[in-house]
């Protein structure tokens, strides 16, 4: 079943008109009734009209900041379909239109970048196209920084769900009404159901709202989240691991992040960015640290979202969502490599509990 905010020709019709404006392409049109043993399940079903016949392509639609790990996910989730697929976005610029054409895959954004290849026979690309600023400062994300934080509760702890209001903000560390937006958001967005006084996650929605949330972290809630960059005195990552914990040993309220933590949890890979999470860094960090402020420097110091995020299985990692989360949010190809073992070892045995 689609979500109710999905049903409505209106949602697709920026896409159909850029879609419309293809030479080659005579009829557009988008069916939101869809055959049920079509899996992934989509969000509707393109239907287009060109001279050399009729097309079908199952459709997913991403209303959020599209990411490189948005697109992988739609990439592996698709490719052994049987369907052939087309991804509906609010924008794809260049380096993700350029991975989406590499892997085959048709796309087309509100603003007409787009990539269409049927059969290879009638192929159109457009490349380049951006939101003025204006736009982009009158839209906005929707979601700000808090909403996000709700949500890293939710999916961090899911027994608190069913708790009350008061229970998720002071776990989360942010203001119930923030909590009670988001309830309402993910029941909006079909990620979650409400039973007379019961909730129940979507679980066949699972995959899209961890999209969802790393995209939010990594645009929204880690600006927010983020102390600064620093450089220190130690090259070497296992020196500056026992200087931190040396000078922060009475610190409790701070935690490992990032590859530090990924490290810890399954191995496989460390690098050499030290990532740490603090509930509340003193004023004297940085002299504590002897720490120099460096936007690229080596050593990176966020707020922990709220005490939810300390509570991971390991007491020296911040949880492995946020962890996680930390690593998408990197350029490092190795970074990602360490975030899927993550994903596979421990997220998805949490979740099938």
């Amino acid at each position: 079943m689609n979500p109710p905010s999905l049903t409505g020709s209106g949602v697709f019709s920026s896409y159909l008109r850029h879609l419309r404006d293809i030479p080659f392409v005579r009829r557009a049109d988008v069916r939101t009734k869809v055959a049920r043993d079509v899996y992934p399940e989509p969000d509707g079903v393109l239907v287009i009209k060109t001279p050399v016949g009729t097309k079908h392509f199952c459709v997913e639609l991403k209303r959020t900041h599209l990411t490189r790990e948005i697109v992988d996910s739609f990439v592996e989730r698709t490719r052994t379909s049987r369907e052939s697929w087309i991804l509906f976005a609010r924008l794809v610029g260049r380096p993700l239109g350029e991975r989406m054409v590499a892997s085959g895959q048709n796309f087309v954004d509100e603003r007409g970048n787009l990539y269409l290849n049927i059969h290879d026979k009638l192929v159109a690309r457009t490349q380049g196209r951006t939101v003025p600023r204006a736009e982009r400062v009158q839209r906005g994300h929707g979601v700000r920084a808090a909403g996000y934080q709700a949500l890293f509760t939710l999916l961090a702890e899911p027994s608190l769900l069913n708790a009350s209001v008061r229970a998720i903000a002071t776990h989360g560390g942010v203001s119930r009404q923030t909590v009670n937006d988001m309830r309402h958001r993910l029941i909006d967005e079909g990620y979650l159901t409400r039973r007379r006084n019961h909730y129940e996650w979507i679980v066949s929605r699972r995959v899209r709202l961890v999209e969802f949330w790393l995209a939010g972290y990594a645009a929204t809630l880690r600006p927010a989240l983020l102390v600064g960059s620093y450089r220190t005195k130690h090259d070497d990552v296992g020196a500056l691991e026992a200087w931190i914990a040396e000078r922060l040993r009475t610190e409790p309220m701070w935690r490992w992040g990032g590859a530090a933590a990924g490290n810890r949890l399954v191995g496989h890979y460390r690098g050499q960015t030290t990532t740490i999470h603090m509930v509340e860094p003193p004023s004297n960090l940085e002299e504590r640290l002897q720490a120099l402020r460096d936007p690229r420097g080596p050593l990176v110091i966020l707020r922990a979202p709220g005490p939810i995020s300390l509570e991971g299985d390991h007491r020296e990692c911040v949880h492995p969502l946020l962890v996680y989360a930390e690593l998408m949010a990197s350029i490092d190809d190795r970074a990602h490599d360490l975030a899927h073992l993550l994903r596979e070892r421990v997220l998805e045995v949490q979740w099938a509990r």
